[in-house]
């Protein structure tokens, strides 16, 4: 993995969560390959934008019913330009596709974020 893709995707990471987000521990490896992989490369790819690749990641966390990393992603949907209720649209199309108890939940936690935020 490339140095100047983990500091992109460190960067991406701060844009998102913000300047004091801390992932949780794991080890340099893994923390090193999320950054450059995840953030770096496919979170920097030149076809979606970071609204749209958001809307998708809070889809796909809502489905595997992943309330952590959801609520996470819903604030990075945010700092990224979706609206609030781009993101509680997402998550009751999810919840027809994934499963109604998914979709209940998500919601849930989208509504509590949501609320925290000011949103």
């Amino acid at each position: 993995m490339s140095k100047e893709n983990i500091a992109k995707g460190a960067a991406l990471q701060k844009k998102m969560f913000g300047k004091d987000h801390v992932p949780r521990p794991r080890t340099p490896a893994w923390d090193g390959w999320a950054q450059g992989m995840l953030f770096g490369e496919l979170w920097s790819g030149p076809n979606l934008d970071l609204r749209t690749r958001s809307l998708i990641t809070v889809a796909l966390l809502g489905a595997q019913a992943r309330p952590e990393q959801l609520a996470l992603h819903i604030r990075g949907a945010i700092s990224n330009g979706a609206k609030p209720t781009e993101i509680v649209e997402a998550l009751q199309h999810t919840g027809l596709y994934a499963g109604w108890p998914n979709g209940a939940a998500s919601l849930a936690v989208a509504e509590k974020v949501l609320t925290e935020m000011g949103l």
